[in-house]
């Protein structure tokens, strides 16, 4: 279930990343959306608390989603750049804060995957 609420997240995610590059006034909607994503938010949170529904996934296999999720969010926001959308609130991929943060996360999938890697050499 954790798994699934995971997605639920991105896929709002990304909703509300066209939002913000395409439509405008909408603030009621994108006020929803993110009310939406904080609830799904709250419960992958409870999931993966609970045993029963947590989402079993190597520490490789968990840098992996996180490096792929970031690339996604960062191709999402190019691509929509590109088709003319601009950001109502400064996530255009021309400001350099974006691409700091993007590359710190590649830092850690990097770190985490050479981490694992030296762990299964040492096995």
């Amino acid at each position: 279930m954790e798994k699934i609420t995971f997605f639920i997240f991105n896929i709002i995610l990304a909703f509300i990343l066209f939002f913000d590059f395409f439509v405008r006034g909408s603030k009621l909607i994108f006020a929803f959306l993110l009310i939406l994503l904080i609830v799904v938010l709250l419960l992958n949170y409870y999931f993966s608390k609970n045993e029963k529904f947590r989402w079993t996934i190597g520490k490789k296999q968990e840098a992996l989603v996180e490096a792929l999720i970031a690339t996604c969010m960062m191709v999402l926001i190019v691509i929509f750049y590109l088709l003319g959308g601009r950001s109502q609130h400064g996530v255009d991929p021309t400001g350099y804060v974006i691409w700091i943060l993007y590359l710190l996360t590649l830092g850690k999938f990097f770190k985490d995957y050479k981490e694992n890697i030296q762990e299964w050499n040492n096995e």
